[in-house]
């Protein structure tokens, strides 16, 4: 392992009374306490607030962790649009960038596979709608756990329609999410 790395994490979303009282204070000490190792140092931005490193400060960290957020990667908010920008340049200066958002990931590899020479499927991926579908278990009160929804509905997925598929979440239960905060963090954590 080196010593005396630098890693930045931008915060994409609010953090809700929950979070900081229980959480670490916040999505920033929960990333941190995930993610610790002697030796690093991790910064945090609330791009939200418009906060955003310099471009002279952007060479200054090894590594980029970008958050979920409940807002849409192509939406009209100063904030989406500066953060759009920077993940442009971070790939340009091919900066190591771990995407938690899929609405960010989807930016992110269309990039990728433009610089690849893949410049038909980057532009069939940009141009990819998202949709969100009602679901029963959907949550617009829960603005945290956008990334465990996500794990969770890959894990039980199977091209079912929405009606017949059961992935057992259930709307407003913090517990629930935390078990499978856990559960995914601890998997993903122990493969690398």
């Amino acid at each position: 392992m080196m010593e005396g790395r630098k890693f930045a994490v931008r915060l994409c979303a609010k953090d809700s009374d929950y979070m900081k009282k229980m959480m670490y204070g916040g999505l920033h000490g929960i990333f941190v306490q995930m993610l610790k190792e002697d030796g690093k140092t991790w910064d945090a931005f609330k791009v939200t607030r418009g906060d955003f490193p310099a471009d002279g400060e952007i060479g200054e960290h090894d590594g980029f962790v970008i958050t979920e957020s409940c807002s849409d990667a192509h939406g009209n908010d100063l904030w989406i649009g500066k953060l759009v920008v920077l993940l442009k340049k971070l790939d340009a200066m091919k900066e190591k960038i771990l995407g938690i958002c899929l609405d960010h990931q989807q930016t992110v590899f269309a990039d990728y596979q433009y610089t690849e020479g893949m410049k038909t499927k980057s532009l069939m991926v940009r141009r990819a709608c998202m949709a969100r579908l009602e679901m029963t278990w959907r949550d617009t009160e829960n603005n945290n756990d956008c990334s465990v929804y996500a794990m969770r509905h890959m894990e039980t997925y199977m091209e079912q329609s929405v009606n017949a598929w059961k992935c057992n979440l259930e709307k407003g239960n913090v517990w629930q999410m935390n078990v499978l905060l856990i559960k995914y963090c601890g998997s993903i954590l122990s493969s690398v």
